[in-house]
């Protein structure tokens, strides 16, 4: 399968971005954050922790077959050399959740990791074949959920060993689904299209959400009970579980920028853009600065940002890496990937 084709998304193929579905919340809307076995809390992100060194690990893949680790916070990475499919699969989004890190390709396989994503192993299902393009992952309450450009949803409640599909959508199988989160018990899908979506009984049955800001939605978080996605130069959010959407104006840099990943953590919100642009909000999405300083030329591609042990990562497109330890506020250059293109990063 070759590379999907990058354009501005008023045109006929809208560009793809990837996430990991980030913020990730329990039914009570606090924050939470699962990563590998064991159980600890660690207080300097905020959230409560499932995971099992005292190091938060993050794990990018990217659209080449490629898996890259840091077990410090960001700091340093280790490619992994030994992977279940080999370098040939199209990884397009990475999350993770009660100990177990799940990833799905383009080319409609998945493999998960038990050991904090060390290694990995394949996982076998009818429902992954190369005609689904598997865009995103997200996990809440126990369950994964994975969406797909050609409009599937799927699901599983065995840590990703096993997975079923999901049918009677309200949208059928046609639209462009490029980003799932969970938060306040409930999952969000949004699309390229201009559609969101929400479950409420574990990804089971899904409700499609009306009098949406128009927009070419590509990434959707949550964190504090509240649900943000961005598109091209807009941003909207909800209040009250993803059922009502407004749109947040006078935003920075004009309104440019096509951004292509948001996450949230310890109350901020960080969103980066294919355009090199990176801006937050520390007041649950209403208003946003820009950041400025960036260790890279603006014309970096970012694709991926995530949040753990108060640590933002960001990964681009070419495999470069950036990461803050002041809510975004400044960032620091990290090394850069080898391989790629990089469509995804957690935690």
């Amino acid at each position: 399968m070759s590379l999907p084709t990058f354009s501005e998304p008023s045109q006929s193929n809208p560009m793809l971005s990837r996430q990991d579905g980030g913020g990730r919340e329990n039914n009570q809307g606090q924050a939470v954050y699962n990563a590998t076995q064991g159980s600890s809390q660690c207080s300097s992100c905020g959230r409560v922790h499932t995971r099992g060194t005292p190091n938060c690990i993050f794990v990018a893949v990217s659209y080449s077959g490629e898996v890259m680790r840091s077990t410090n916070g960001g700091a340093t990475w280790t490619k992994l050399n030994s992977l279940p499919f080999g370098f040939a699969l199209e990884w397009t989004s990475v999350t993770s959740g009660n100990g177990i890190f799940v990833a799905v390709s383009f080319s409609g396989k998945v493999m998960r990791s038990t050991n904090g994503g060390a290694t990995w192993t394949k996982v076998t299902n009818s429902l992954f074949v190369d005609s689904v393009n598997w865009t995103s992952v997200t996990y809440g309450n126990g369950i994964f959920v994975a969406v797909s450009e050609d409009g599937h949803v799927m699901r599983s409640k065995d840590g990703g060993v096993t997975w079923t599909k999901v049918d009677n959508l309200p949208f059928g199988t046609q639209m462009d689904w490029r980003s799932v989160t969970y938060g306040k018990g409930i999952f969000v899908a949004v699309s390229t299209d201009g559609e969101v979506t929400r479950s409420e009984d574990g990804g089971a049955t899904w409700t499609k959400v009306n009098n949406l800001p128009s927009g070419y939605w590509n990434s959707v978080t949550s964190g504090n009970g509240i649900f943000v996605a961005v598109s091209s130069g807009e941003v909207m959010r909800s209040t009250d579980g993803g059922a009502t959407w407004t749109k947040v104006n006078n935003l920075p840099f004009g309104g440019s920028g096509i951004w292509q990943s948001v996450t949230s953590g310890n109350g901020i919100f960080v969103a980066v853009s294919q355009y090199g642009k990176v801006m937050r909000s520390k007041d649950g999405g209403v208003t946003w600065t820009k950041v400025d300083n960036l260790p890279f030329r603006t014309q970096m591609d970012w694709r991926s940002v995530t949040y753990g042990k108060g640590i933002f990562v960001a990964v681009s497109y070419d495999g470069e890496v950036m990461r803050s330890k002041d809510g975004g506020a400044t960032w620091t250059k990290v090394e850069k990937f080898t391989g790629g293109p990089w469509y995804s990063i957690t935690n």
